[in-house]
Parts: C-alpha cells; structure tokens; sequence
C-alpha cells in the first residue's frame, strides 16, 4: 500500500515539473507553479518518509518462515516436534542461544541457530509470541 501512495505521490510531483511556460501563461503563473512544485515536493517527501516508517515489517515472517518446515505453518505443530506459536519470546530466545552456543543438543537446531543473528532471533521469538 505504501508503494501505491508513493507512485501517486511521484506521479503527481513529476505532472508539476513537466510544464511549458507557454502552455501557463508565461512566466508569471511559471511562478506560481514553481511555488505548487516545490510545495508538492516538500509534502511528497514528508509523506514518502512518514509512509516507510509506517510500513510493515515483513522480516519476522520471512525468518520464521523456513521454521514452518519442521514446527508447523506458523509454528503451530501438527506432529511430534514442540510449536513454537505462542511460546513467551524470552523463552525462545534463550532456546536459540542455547542452540547457538552448543550449550543445549538438537538433532539439527544447533547447526540452525548457528545461521541467525541475535536480533534475527529477537525478531523470530517476537513473531512466535505474537501468534498467541
């Protein structure tokens, strides 16, 4: 969604560029159109800011995702390996720490763990909490 408002947001800019000073009046209203420019410009800008900040943040999905293959979409598990969906944060990552370092044995979590960065882990425990 945020792309959509920022293609209207340059599409819009770009139409108030593209002007012939003849087509306007000459350079009096040129005047007036530089000043909607640069209005446009200073609003679009601070719209394109405020818009990324604003947007979703898909990364603790995306590192999640790969989880699904043993502990079930979403980290719901059908089957013998533990679900991680709705477990505290805290919890998990101190179990991926524990992984990381070799101070607890898995079959494969261990060699996993080892692929993820600390604030990977916060953001993966933090999308499993959430599922709750």
């Amino acid at each position: 969604m945020a792309s959509t408002y920022r293609n209207m947001i340059l599409t819009t800019i770009i139409s108030l560029i593209r002007t012939d000073n003849d087509e306007y009046g000459g350079a009096d209203v040129m005047k007036q159109k530089n000043h909607k420019t640069l209005i446009a410009l200073v609003g679009g800008l601070f719209l394109f800011t405020t818009g990324n900040s604003l947007a979703t943040d898909y990364r603790p999905a995306m590192l999640a995702n790969p989880c699904a293959g043993c502990h079930g979409p979403d980290g719901a598990s059908p089957g013998p390996i533990p679900p991680l969906k709705g477990l505290p944060g805290s919890y998990i990552i101190s179990a991926m720490q524990a992984f990381k370092t070799d101070q607890r044995q898995g079959t494969v979590m261990n060699r996993i763990a080892k692929g993820y960065t600390d604030e990977e882990i916060k953001l993966m425990a933090g999308y499993f909490e959430a599922g709750r």
